[in-house]
């Protein structure tokens, strides 16, 4: 014989591989990180629908458009006006609470104003924001 013919064999490529059906550790995290990531990504928005809209990383949370509040300027000559939201807000999002965030705004850039009344759906009686 053959000394050649004594030698084990090289292990191939496909003799390195585990058999099927066998998980390694690295195939066994990649499944379970890739289960884990599909289950936030879906649970989170779906558990998200029955909170009050816009839900906050929800579905609809920039489907959903909440009524606006409405905005009063009350002037020095006791005279009030309407807020154009257009002229304040370029793209008006359902998660910016408006009526947090605009009146301070309107004080420091409308002249003569002393408040800010703010009529929001779901309020009974109206906000006054005073200017200082």
């Amino acid at each position: 014989m053959n000394a050649q013919s004594h030698r084990r064999a090289e292990p191939t490529r496909d003799d390195a591989r585990p058999a099927a059906g066998k998980w390694t550790t690295v195939s066994g995290a990649t499944a379970v990180f890739f289960v884990l990531f599909l289950l936030i990504q879906t649970g989170v928005p779906l558990i998200r629908l029955w909170s009050p809209r816009p839900a906050r990383f929800g579905w609809q949370m920039f489907s959903a458009i909440p009524e606006r509040p409405r905005f009063t300027l009350v002037l020095r000559d006791g005279t009030t006006r309407p807020v154009n939201l257009g002229l304040y807000v370029g793209q008006s999002r359902g998660e910016v609470n408006l009526a947090n965030a605009l009146p301070g705004h309107l004080c420091r850039v409308v002249p003569d104003i002393v408040s800010v009344r703010i009529t929001a759906p779901g309020w009974k009686q109206p906000r006054v924001y005073r200017c200082l």
